[in-house]
């Protein structure tokens, strides 16, 4: 960072000043000096004020290049600015038209510039203290003397990773560390936050942020991410505590989060993971398909799967338009409250979680409320696998949990929960035939019964689903469609008769089945809303020669 005449004019304008820049590339200034009589040794970088005319005369004819004038009085100011615009030699002037601030102009840019030497000195030695092989705790101990302010070092769970050795210990310090205790302290803040869109201000946002939330504290807070290859690995807080923030902090604690960086990426994943041998072993069955050898004899992972009844990989992941705004870090600490056991990891974007169950019973939406409640209080989405016993099966149920988050978004939006048991079908398909020809698999009486409601405005398609759903069991669909059973059974009368079918087929129903599910696939039916359609288009146009 740089203090240019240009920045140090915008700062005056409160003085009522005017530049005139004549020489662009003499605007950097280091220096400030009044009372220029005395001078004799003119230097180029630095900013001379005066508020003599005999002066500004003496510095308008000499080597001099950047001139504050105060002016005495307005015929004063026009003078000097005709006469800087006459000479043939460029000069920068700004125009202070009120004398009487010259002395405070000059104490403030004074003071501007020391605090400008001190970052540049700051910078320099948390650099050459990384040159020379420093470990992180004394980055962070050197970096407290510089910002006079308690900060905390956290992972993006809000989990503490580090602290200054020589904080105070008082009650406000001790409160402000607690909050990123790794035991819920942070939760009090996460929807305040969240709600007020500040993750997202930070995270897009490589520049320290201030933060300031009365509905938690009257604290000021500036907060800077920390990246490493591009990811968001962890967050510096600054807690604005012992003295009021300067506009360097700002730039020095940017300095310190690069180093950090630099710093943490000398360990390895397995150093940092904060699960270390369960979040490794998940992580390389992620990533492989062979089991890691030797397995950690400590991890959780392993001896859960050969104790439990049974396993299920979960992803979850969060909608778009809250991606930016939301901590997935923060809530996989909160899934593993929810799903005692579990062990999370963050992966490709999304919360990965091995789940163990001690229950035989097949896992239930019913069984999930806890998880349920999560995921629609921070827009997420989840996708279950089936259940599985042995660690070498992790990585093809994880494929599972994501096929049916793919599918079970896309296909039933209004959803949080996505179970694989219920897409296996859909996959299938997908992996065996397009879109296109998805349609051409479909049983003809389909496009028959679709024409038809299409024409008389009539639900006898909706019902033969409901009917199917039902296992043909007539007082269980009656129920479902609310109507009386005589009713349906006039109906399944009509659907046979104008479909030409017999519905006490086994494999005809199963390829009734699969045709709704067929349909379902390729965005032409969903049950409730029946024939996906535009107005004034007939059912007929998707599967030509069928009708």
């Amino acid at each position: 960072m740089q203090i240019t005449l240009c920045s140090i004019s915008s700062r005056l304008e409160q003085y009522d000043t005017e530049l005139l820049v004549s020489r662009q590339d003499c605007t950097v200034i280091y220096g400030v000096e009044l009372n220029t009589e005395r001078l004799t040794l003119l230097d180029p970088g630095v900013l001379y004020i005066t508020s003599s005319e005999e002066s500004l005369g003496l510095l308008l004819d000499s080597d001099c290049i950047n001139i504050l004038y105060a002016a005495p009085c307005a015929a004063a100011a026009n003078d000097a600015l005709n006469r800087c615009s006459d000479l043939p030699v460029a000069k920068n002037l700004i125009l202070l038209r009120n004398a009487a601030c010259g002395a405070a102009v000059y104490h403030e840019l004074r003071d501007l510039l020391y605090a400008w030497r001190r970052f540049n000195t700051n910078c320099e030695k948390l650099h050459n203290m990384l040159l020379q092989g420093c470990d992180l705790q004394k980055l962070l101990d050197e970096a407290y003397g510089m910002l006079e302010n308690p900060f905390a070092l956290c992972d993006m769970s809000f989990t503490l990773i580090a602290t200054p050795r020589q904080l105070k210990q008082d009650a406000p310090v001790a409160e402000f560390l607690a909050t990123y205790d790794g035991k819920g302290g942070f939760s009090s803040c996460y929807d305040v936050y969240r709600n007020k869109r500040r993750f997202e201000m930070v995270n897009l946002n490589d520049y320290p942020q201030l933060i300031i939330e009365h509905e938690i504290d009257n604290y000021a807070y500036m907060i800077s991410n920390i990246r490493i290859n591009g990811q968001l690995a962890a967050f510096i807080s600054v807690f604005e505590y012992e003295r009021p923030f300067h506009e360097f902090d700002y730039e020095l604690v940017a300095v310190l989060c690069k180093m950090v960086s630099l710093e943490m990426q000398k360990d390895s994943f397995l150093s940092n993971a904060s699960g270390k041998y369960d979040e490794y072993l998940l992580y390389h069955l992620l990533e492989k398909d062979s089991l890691p050898n030797p397995i950690p004899e400590l991890s959780r992972l392993s001896s859960a799967t050969s104790k439990a009844s049974g396993c299920y990989m979960l992803v979850i992941s969060i909608r778009d338009y809250e991606r930016e705004n939301t901590m997935l870090q923060f809530l996989s600490k909160k899934l593993e409250e929810i799903l005692p056991g579990a062990i999370t990891l963050i992966y490709k974007g999304c919360i990965i979680a091995a789940a163990t169950r001690c229950s035989s019973r097949r896992l239930l939406p019913e069984d999930l409320q806890d998880l349920q409640t999560l995921l629609l209080a921070h827009s997420l989405q989840c996708g279950i696998s089936q259940r599985f016993n042995c660690l070498s099966e992790v990585r093809p149920h994880y494929q599972q949990a994501r096929k049916a988050l793919k599918l079970g978004s896309t296909l039933h939006k209004g959803e949080v929960l996505y179970f694989y048991e219920k897409y296996v079908l859909y996959d299938l398909l997908e992996l065996s035939t397009s879109v296109e020809k998805l349609r051409t698999h479909c049983h003809p009486a389909l496009a028959v019964l679709l024409e038809y409601d299409s024409q008389y405005n009539t639900c006898f398609t909706s019902t033969l689903y409901c009917y199917l759903q039902n296992i043909c069991n007539q007082s269980k669909t009656a129920q479902a469609l609310h109507i009386q059973r005589s009713t349906l059974v006039y109906r399944i009368k009509k659907i046979q008769e104008i479909a030409d079918i017999q519905l006490g087929d086994a494999e005809l129903g199963l390829h009734l089945g699969m045709s709704f599910k067929m349909l379902e696939l390729a965005g032409d039916w969903k049950n409730g809303d029946g024939y996906a359609k535009k107005p004034g288009q007939g059912a007929s146009r998707f599967w030509q020669g069928h009708v």
